[in-house]
């Protein structure tokens, strides 16, 4: 089993990746650098609200399609919405206890936290966008990770990194804020293909840098061999993503492939310049997913290399799956976690106090006077 320390290296490092060449990739791909885009006046004349600086630990998502939800700590530690064309704040969450994790929930109902306790252990909740608190537990784990169900309002996966390389994998559900939780039996790294199915990652016997995939039936408890030799996996509702790598050193590169769920083919795909960690794991850049528009959002570096030799910029790139092109959205940028709205934006940044509007490429700022 892999620890969770390396999957959060997955997503949180610079940027990585390769290609495979697999069934369906003669599929036409369009390529369009962007560099100067028309302004949008809209959001060029009304500019978002602002926290005053230092105000801000992390952005942590949207609970809107343009109200936040970020994390502070004066004295103590708080979890707050804003609204970035009011202004409005609205506190949901504050304890002693430091915040290590954020997660706001897709349909925009809940947010999921978990705080580290003095004895060591994490204390799991999560609350409405009203603040009240609807499941709170306490684990004596490692670390955790949460997965919401992009599919099914109010569902989502606990995962507990336990002692000795064991973990817990826990499917809580929340339904007019009672909560049914139920253990499964499927591996730590677990992605949603769909309201009842989960893919989840088997690395196998030691060191491996590729997973197979198993897909998991909450319904009937099956569990079947769906994909081998993969890096990544993300579902959404007509599409699924599989990212493979291949080559090493400076000719390495990241494929990302779109799967129709229908027809099992590949309906689109795009390749990447991989770094390479020289660390037993591949290096992946940070990415997005926007369900309504169907664009995939990710950092791109200028040509393959070492990742402690790279040292230039990168591009951050949007991937239209339905049209099967691609576009380089800002062309010399610093790789950073991404996380899209609905409505045209996307949090950049190491703390995800830059607010990008993507027709336009402008940036602002969460942070009054932050720079």
């Amino acid at each position: 089993m892999k620890k969770a320390t390396m999957l959060l290296l997955f997503l949180w490092l610079l940027a990585g990746c390769q290609t495979v060449i697999h069934q369906g990739d003669n599929v036409e791909q369009k390529t369009m650098s962007i560099i100067h885009k028309e302004l949008s006046p809209s959001f060029l004349t009304q500019k978002i609200q602002h926290i005053p600086y230092g105000r801000v630990a992390s952005v942590h998502g949207f609970i809107g399609d343009d109200t936040i939800v970020y994390s502070s700590i004066r004295e103590r530690w708080h979890v707050k919405t804003m609204s970035l064309e009011t202004g409005e704040i609205t506190s949901i969450y504050q304890t002693e206890n430091p915040i290590v994790t954020v997660r706001p929930d897709p349909h925009f109902m809940y947010t999921f936290m978990e705080e580290k306790t003095p004895n060591g252990g994490s204390l799991i909740t999560i609350v409405n966008n009203d603040g009240k608190v609807i499941h709170q537990q306490s684990i004596q784990a490692l670390e955790t990770d949460w997965n919401w169900n992009s599919f099914q309002k109010g569902s989502g996966v606990l995962t507990a990194y336990l002692e000795e390389g064991a973990s817990s994998v826990t499917n809580i559900h929340i339904q007019e804020d009672e909560v049914i939780d139920s253990p499964l039996p499927v591996h730590a790294y677990n992605k949603w293909m769909n309201e009842h199915q989960l893919i989840s990652f088997n690395w196998g016997k030691g060191l491996n840098l590729v997973a197979d995939l198993e897909l998991y039936d909450t319904l009937t408890g099956t569990t079947t061999t769906f994909e081998r030799d993969v890096l990544a996996f993300e579902a959404q509702k007509a599409y699924y993503m599989i990212v493979r790598p291949e080559g090493e050193n400076d000719k390495g590169t990241l494929h990302f492939q779109f799967w129709d769920k229908q027809t099992s083919e590949i309906v689109a795909s795009f390749s990447i310049p991989m770094l390479q960690t020289h660390s037993g794991h591949y290096w992946l850049p940070s990415y997005d997913w926007n369900p309504d528009t169907n664009h995939f959002y990710t950092f791109a570096p200028k040509r393959s290399a070492s990742v402690l030799e790279y040292n230039e910029p990168y591009e951050l790139i949007q991937f239209s799956i339905d049209r099967n092109r691609e576009e380089v959205i800002v062309t010399d940028t610093t790789h950073t976690p991404i996380v899209c709205s609905t409505n045209n934006l996307c949090l950049v940044g190491e703390r995800g106090t830059k607010v990008l509007h993507v027709p336009s490429g402008v940036i602002q700022h969460v942070e009054e006077g932050e720079r």
